[in-house]
């Protein structure tokens, strides 16, 4: 198999992928919360990358999430957001 086959073309590589572009994808998709998948789907990348990055954006406090469904449900903050009881901050 050649270099070229080991990963498709339309995939990006995980450093091509910023917190910048995952901020992006919430502009992209309907609705107030994105999944690992949406990010997956809009950027290219691998679904591990734009699970990372997501949460990389919940460790600083830029999005939040819950779970629904068997899958996390990430949602922008902001700073007129009120604080969310603690069962929502899975």
């Amino acid at each position: 198999m050649s270099e070229s086959e080991d990963w498709p073309e339309d995939v990006r590589y995980p450093d091509d992928v910023s917190r910048e572009d995952v901020l992006g994808v919430f502009e992209v998709v309907k609705g107030p919360t994105v999944t690992t998948s949406d990010v997956k789907m809009v950027l290219g990348c691998s679904q591990e990358r734009a699970r990372e990055l997501l949460e990389d954006l919940r460790a600083t406090g830029d999005v939040r999430r819950r779970k629904s469904a068997g899958m996390y449900l990430y949602w922008r903050t902001s700073d007129e957001e009120v604080e969310l009881p603690p069962y929502y901050q899975a």
